[in-house]
């Protein structure tokens, strides 16, 4: 478990909160960055979320997929740019290298938003994938791939029947 105060470094109040979860034998790192170990995750999630529930494919299966991986890393490298753009540390400076070995440890996992709609559910397409295309514009840039497959998911979703308009 990672944990990190919204806004400052590590607190005393903070480092009590993991001793209670260390207690239950839970690993518990402390940050003195939340908003870096926000976008990391967000960056990951842009990258195998969409692509996976787009193609019914796990995340091994998408980094097979030459297609497919091309879309999931271009989710990725647009929210990197994003995240560098609104002045986020982040531990790496290549998304691409990032989000691979991060999908190569979980190969057989389906991200929840595939497991949503396996089970005819609506997704949370518009707070991944799709917040990217406008944390883009405010930074003045774009985001063509996340918008896309965000398009694409809600278009699939209405065809579910579990999104209106």
């Amino acid at each position: 478990m990672r944990l990190g105060e919204s806004a400052g470094p590590v607190t005393p109040r903070l480092e009590a909160i993991a001793e209670v979860w260390r207690s239950g034998g839970f690993k518990v790192k402390c940050f003195d960055d939340i908003d870096q170990l926000v976008w990391e995750k967000l960056i990951c999630n842009v990258c195998f979320s969409g692509t996976c529930a787009l193609t019914e494919r796990t995340i091994g299966e998408v980094l097979e997929d030459h297609d497919a991986w091309q879309c999931a890393s271009s989710c990725a490298t647009e929210a990197y740019q994003v995240a560098r753009a609104r002045g986020i540390r982040l531990d790496f400076d290549d998304p691409v290298k990032y989000v691979h070995a991060f999908g190569t440890k979980i190969p057989h996992a389906r991200p929840s938003m595939l497991l949503d709609h396996i089970a005819g559910r609506l997704s949370e397409i518009d707070a991944i994938n799709g917040a990217i295309p406008a944390a883009a514009r405010a930074a003045g840039l774009a985001a063509p791939c996340n918008e896309v497959v965000s398009a694409l998911i809600r278009a699939k979703e209405r065809r579910m029947g579990v999104r209106k308009g």
